[in-house]
């Protein structure tokens, strides 16, 4: 189709970047765990190795990370907090960060998270402080349990829940529409709803959803060839010192749902205190969604395969060393027409930090903080804006730009 062949014309027209870690912090668990939990502290290297063993130390005595406190903290806060009442009369809730003063604001990004993640997380302000500095306005879902205050139905979210993001884009679309092209991005099990959603929107996902093109980060690609990475026993070091954690957070707001009366689930509590494993967990909340159990889950929810339905331009950074993501499944170009790939050599699960190359431009942001994002957050956010200038003004249905 005409789409398709544009979106292809688009990808190919970009020059992705290259991701250069200082030699001595490239392992895969040392980018995975510094960029989870100190990422305002060690976005570059500077040759600041005073800071840097002073982070390594506080990693060593389980010091968290609290990024609100921190001097160094470039990332944005939001501007507002929106609370969004779904079918089902349940709610997740979007934040919002607009566009910077005086800058013509380019159009929208909707941005998803991991995991047991949320907006106020490091990597999300991350992501969203480097589509602000690209002059987008950034719309972030947290998804349903992930804001602070339990969801009120049956389950909350996965990989493949396309539901909210879809009721998101629907019930704003006005709003959106006069902002605006809509982009889409996210990482991790986020990435996977956004492709997920893509694909099941197909070629109308830009007449329908005014959505032109989407960027994401560490995308699970076949879920079936992954799972095992954090579920042990064969995977040791990433089963407990991922997944424990993980399994953890999950164990408990499952417990909440089960101790819950107003909250009917097809599972008791003496199950959920038998998981010892995701998987084990997985097992239970595959029965909420109609899966018939986690292979089921992993198998229907793994986006390999659905590619070619996938109709704008589609950008998928991942990590060759990925913990998370070992034996995973390289789609071909040629079946996965509109989508451009690249796989860093190094950089773990959502680190991609201490890059030893050039830094984008520290700026000044409209309450008077120095803004600064990470390489991985820049270079989706420059596929998003390359996406953005190739666009006429009547495709992206663009309005009143705002400034």
């Amino acid at each position: 189709t005409t789409m398709i062949k544009s979106a292809l014309e688009i990808i190919n027209n970009y020059t992705p970047g290259a991701f250069n870690p200082h030699p001595l912090f490239s392992n895969s668990h040392v980018q995975t765990i510094v960029g989870g939990l100190f990422r305002t502290s060690t976005m570059y290297w500077d040759n600041d190795t005073d800071n840097l063993f002073t982070v390594l130390s506080r990693i060593a005595s389980h010091e968290k990370s609290d990024t609100n406190n921190n001097p160094d903290d470039t990332f944005v806060t939001f501007d507002e907090r929106e609370r969004i009442i779904t079918p089902d009369n349940d709610f997740f809730d979007v934040t919002w960060k607009y566009s910077p003063v005086g800058i013509p604001r380019k159009g929208t990004v909707v941005l998803t998270h991991g995991l047991e993640s949320g907006s106020d997380k490091p990597l999300s302000r991350d992501l969203a402080t480097a589509y602000h500095l690209q002059g987008f306005d950034v719309a972030y879902i947290n998804f349903r349990g992930c804001s602070g205050q339990p969801n009120l139905t049956p389950g909350s979210y996965h990989l493949s829940f396309t539901n909210d993001l879809q009721y998101f884009l629907t019930c704003k679309k006005t709003k959106l529409k006069n902002n605006g092209p809509v982009f889409l991005s996210g990482f991790s099990l986020g990435a996977n709803v956004v492709v997920n959603f893509l694909a099941q929107a197909g070629n109308s996902i830009t007449e329908t959803y005014n959505v032109h093109g989407a960027a994401v980060n560490c995308c699970p690609m076949d879920v079936t060839r992954t799972s095992d990475n954090l579920n042990g026993p064969e995977n040791f070091f990433s089963f407990n010192v991922y997944g424990r954690d993980l399994k953890k957070k999950l164990v408990d707001k499952l417990m909440g749902q089960a101790l819950n009366p107003g909250i009917d689930v097809p599972f008791c509590i003496e199950d959920v205190e038998r998981c010892e494993t995701i998987r084990d967990v997985e097992n239970l909340l595959s029965l909420i969604y109609g899966f018939e159990d986690a292979y089921d889950y992993y198998e229907r929810s793994s986006v390999a395969g659905k590619l070619d339905k996938v109709a704008v331009p589609l950008y998928v950074v991942s990590s060759d060393d990925d913990p998370f993501f070992e034996g995973d499944a390289r789609p071909s170009t040629s079946f996965a027409k509109t989508t451009k790939f690249l796989y860093t050599e190094r950089g773990g699960h959502c680190g991609n930090i201490l890059h030893t190359g050039d830094a984008p431009d520290v700026r000044v942001g409209d309450d008077g903080r120095l803004l600064q994002c990470s390489w991985m957050p820049d270079e989706l956010a420059r596929f998003v804006d390359h996406v953005a200038s190739e666009i006429s003004p009547t495709e992206s249905g663009l309005g009143n730009v705002g400034v």
